[in-house]
């Protein structure tokens, strides 16, 4: 089944209930075989929201314009061997590894529309249409099952992509990201809202998450996110009440040794072991990592989904994006 036409911007809340719905389906205490996804404890299903509605608000919302002008596509090539991989070369030049997986079906009379889906920390992106997503949720297969082509990628520092990991920068990966919208707005087989801009969502977790925020306050391009526990804060969820997580961000900097990472990474984790502090200069760069103060340039339908347990990035992570979103106005739904 394709995904469902519509006339402009202004219905765009139906990628948001799709990817709800495919979510929902694939989680542990979801049975997409038998029955419709019901609602958990503490949970606001964002299906229960008309389109054009928020579904924390009775105020009609509606999407802003996106005025951002067509861009040449960058310069890609194809990887040897492999019908999915491609090497994008980015705005400064780092080659970042994308895997791309058209829905079987689209055509350039027929396009479709599409997903990207991030990883987690250190990891490379998903290549695998058969195996099971980030924490269960949702997988390349689903998505293209739900009618819509999926790009994966190497972010920046990590697997087959060159560079330095600079922890979801919006100067820096965000812009990678807006370099991955501009080669997919120039597939044949990929639905336009208008030249340059293609109907796209965002999905993934974690590191994954973090980097929805950050491209859709830069982008407008973006039509909806489902980021699942992501964080607002690397500052509150890894050094609140300035008390380091100093296990967590061991495991995090060791993690993130497979690639290239910012030596910041590892001198603030030093620090935090050796003297029980993190320095005043690394605590400024924590903080201009991932969400933070860009969730308030978001614009477009949100499910958030959190974890009770996770003591990383905590329910209160989540909670501080989706009160954000709601004050501003934007449909956002939050499921833990």
């Amino acid at each position: 089944m394709k995904s469902t036409r519509r006339p402009g911007r202004a219905h765009r809340t139906w990628l948001v209930v799709v990817l709800a719905g495919v979510v929902a389906a694939c989680s542990p205490a979801g049975d997409g075989d038998t029955a419709a996804p019901t609602a958990p404890r503490g949970t606001e299903m964002a299906t229960g929201s008309p389109p054009g509605t928020s579904a924390t608000s009775d105020v009609d919302w509606a999407p802003p314009p996106c005025d951002r002008p067509p861009t040449e596509p960058p310069e890609a090539t194809a990887v040897p061997g492999s019908a999915s991989d491609l090497d994008v070369t980015s705005f400064d030049g780092t080659s970042i590894r994308a895997h791309w997986f058209p829905h079987p079906d689209a055509t350039a009379q027929d396009p479709a529309g599409t997903v990207l889906m991030g990883p987690g920390w250190s990891l490379p992106g998903d290549t695998d249409v058969d195996a099971v997503g980030l924490f269960g949720a949702i997988d390349i297969g689903t998505l293209r099952d739900a009618g819509f082509n999926v790009l994966t990628w190497d972010p920046r520092g990590f697997g087959e992509s060159g560079g330095t990991a600079m922890i979801d920068s919006a100067d820096v990966e965000g812009r990678d990201v807006q370099v991955l919208l501009d080669w997919v707005a120039a597939q044949p087989e990929v639905q336009l809202d208008d030249a340059g801009d293609p109907r796209l969502g965002m999905v993934g977790g974690s590191y994954g998450g973090g980097i929805q925020f950050v491209t859709a306050a830069r982008d407008c391009r973006v039509d909806a996110l489902v980021p699942v526990v992501a964080w607002h804060s690397l500052v509150t969820s890894l050094y609140k009440s300035e008390a380091p997580k100093t296990g967590w961000g061991t495991l995090l900097v060791e993690a993130g040794e497979s690639g290239s990472v910012d030596p910041h990474a590892r001198s603030a984790m030093d620090h935090a072991t050796t003297q029980g502090t993190i320095s005043e200069e690394d605590v400024a760069w924590l903080a201009e990592r991932g969400p933070g103060e860009l969730v308030d340039d978001v614009e477009v339908p949100t499910l958030i989904v959190q974890g009770t347990v996770d003591t990383l990035f905590t329910l209160d992570e989540g909670v501080d994006n989706y009160r954000i979103l709601r004050d501003d106005g934007v449909p956002v739904s939050m499921l833990w």
